[in-house]
C-alpha cells in the first residue's frame, strides 16, 4: 500500500516533463522514475502520427542516433533541432560522396575493361535466377589468367611426404 501512495507522491512532485522532439514531429517524453534508483528516469516517445509506430516496429523507419543514444540513457542531455539538422546534412554530403565514388570507379571500370560487370543486385521484387550450367570465363578474364580459349585441365599428380628420420 506505501508503494501505491509512494508512486501517487512522485507523480503529483514530479509530472511528466516535455523533452522535445524530432525533425518528423516524434514528441520525447521523461516521466518520474518507477524504480528505487531517483536517477534513472523513464523516457518515452509519441509517434507522430501515432500509426508510423509500426514502421519504426518493423524497421522500416529509423530514430535519429541521437534520440536512440538519449532514450537509452546513454547520453544525458537531449538533442538539439540544430544538431539534428547538422547530422541529416552530413548524412546527405556522405550519400551525394558515395554515389560520386561509384560513379567514377564505374568509369574507370569501363575504361579499363579489365574487371566483368557485377551481377544485378538481388532485390525482393526481381529475384536472380540461377543456372545450373558452369560458368566460362570471358575473353577479358582469359587473357589475365593467360588461358588458351579451349585448354584442358592440366593433369595433377599424386603427392606424397617424404619420410625423415630423427634421432
Amino acid at each position: 500500500m506505501s508503494n501505491f501512495f509512494r508512486r501517487v507522491w512522485q507523480v503529483i512532485s514530479r509530472p511528466t516533463r516535455y523533452v522535445g522532439r524530432d525533425l518528423e514531429g516524434n514528441k520525447f517524453y521523461e516521466y518520474p522514475s518507477t524504480s528505487e534508483d531517483p536517477r534513472r528516469t523513464k523516457r518515452m516517445i509519441k509517434y507522430q502520427p501515432e500509426s508510423r509506430k509500426w514502421d519504426y516496429v518493423s524497421g522500416q523507419a529509423r530514430l535519429p542516433v541521437q534520440w536512440s543514444m538519449w532514450l537509452s540513457h546513454t547520453r544525458h542531455d537531449a538533442p538539439s533541432l540544430e544538431e539534428l539538422q547538422t547530422d541529416l546534412m552530413r548524412q546527405r554530403r556522405v550519400q551525394a560522396s558515395a554515389l560520386e565514388l561509384e560513379a567514377q570507379y564505374d568509369a574507370e571500370r569501363a575504361a579499363q575493361k579489365l574487371v566483368p560487370e557485377p551481377a544485378p543486385r538481388q532485390t525482393p521484387e526481381s529475384p536472380i535466377k540461377t543456372e545450373s550450367a558452369p560458368v566460362q570465363p570471358s575473353p577479358p578474364q582469359r587473357e589475365r589468367m593467360k588461358m588458351p580459349p579451349s585448354a584442358p585441365p592440366p593433369e595433377t599428380q599424386a603427392w606424397s611426404p617424404k619420410v625423415i628420420k630423427r634421432g
